[in-house]
């Protein structure tokens, strides 16, 4: 059924009414996430705000789902195993012994509630943040981005607060096609893998966060922005969630992250020409990971082995300590300018 989401937005400074409106919230969702008996359903769309009674916005329902995830697997965890315990029958059949018992297992199981309650209602946040870019007339130039929050800004965050949330919680098809499988059924005629129902899979959202990569190999926040290390990460962890890597230019990409380290301190710049930070021994360092990640998956598609991934991996370090070499040679040149 479609999804219809209705947002309303008010000035917070001083409005006493606003506590009254957030505790009268859940008797409304209540009332009004009905069936309306014309095959429409009626979702009110609400994500997690900074603190209590601010607007949601896409950052804060990133860290809340994600801390909600892990209180529900250390609370959910079988002390034995240390695996979660997702079978109900087994484990109203299981007689737990109170000594064993997990003493995180009521905070578990309201985290995993909570995260039940808010998923649709979060999907429906995150649909009402998607906003059309490039040519309007043109379908083949169609791309989706998503804004932060409401009237907020639009970048390579929001997909990526975006994506990751939904993909723990179910909200993206696990089954989603890779790139080069798309091409492959799209050559056959056959298209009904590369148009998905689910409006988070529509191919413009991948075209929008490629269309984010520069020249130099990294992404910037928006199409023709300066290559960064957070918005590398960002971009890069979308695509991968949503099995599009194929589609930006990895080598020129893993090229830059290599550059990125500096030789004098060992730490990670977030862009060209700037100081080490160490926040970006997480943003550079996590995007690598990611493209390692991806790499061996792609190899092992391709036919290879462990010998073959292993060999392939000396042969990017030699060239990624060859471009190293060459930079810091070209920095300590002295350059004059007549």
């Amino acid at each position: 059924s479609d999804v219809c989401v209705e947002f309303s937005s008010r000035d917070v400074q001083g409005d006493d009414k606003l506590r009254e409106l957030v505790r009268s919230q859940e008797i409304t969702n209540k009332e009004r996430n009905k069936d309306s008996g014309d095959g429409t359903v009626t979702i009110i769309g609400g994500g997690f705000g900074g603190g209590p009674s601010q607007m949601p916005h896409c950052a804060p329902t990133y860290a809340a789902v994600l801390a909600l995830s892990i209180v529900t697997g250390i609370g959910l965890a079988d002390n034995s195993s240390g695996k979660v315990r997702n079978d109900e029958s087994e484990i109203s059949t299981n007689k737990i012994n109170q000594n064993n018992r997990n003493p995180y297992r009521e905070a578990g199981e309201l985290a995993l509630n909570l995260l039940s309650e808010k998923r649709l209602p979060l999907y429906a946040f995150f649909l009402s943040l998607r906003e059309r870019q490039g040519t309007h007339d043109d379908e083949e130039d169609e791309r989706i981005a998503f804004r932060m929050h409401h009237d907020g800004e639009i970048d390579v965050r929001a997909s990526y607060c975006i994506l990751a949330p939904c993909k723990l919680l179910g909200l993206i098809d696990e089954t989603a096609p890779t790139s080069s499988e798309k091409k492959i059924n799209h050559a056959k005629g056959d298209t009904s893998s590369i148009i998905s129902s689910n409006p988070l899979l529509a191919p413009s959202i991948a075209k929008h966060i490629s269309a984010c990569q520069t020249h130099e190999g990294g992404f910037g926040a928006e199409p023709h922005n300066e290559a960064h290390g957070g918005y590398t990460f960002c971009a890069l962890a979308s695509l991968r969630i949503l099995n599009a890597v194929e589609e930006i230019d990895v080598d020129n990409l893993r090229g830059w992250l290599a550059r990125r380290q500096m030789g004098y301190e060992g730490g990670f710049c977030g862009r060209t020409n700037k100081l080490v930070d160490g926040c970006y021994s997480f943003w550079q360092g996590g995007a690598m990971a990611v493209l390692d990640e991806w790499d061996r998956g792609a190899t092992e598609m391709k036919g290879g082995g462990s010998e073959m991934i292993e060999g392939e991996r000396e042969k990017k370090e030699e060239e990624y300590e060859e471009e190293l070499d060459e930079e810091e040679e070209w920095e300590r040149s002295e350059i004059s300018f007549d």
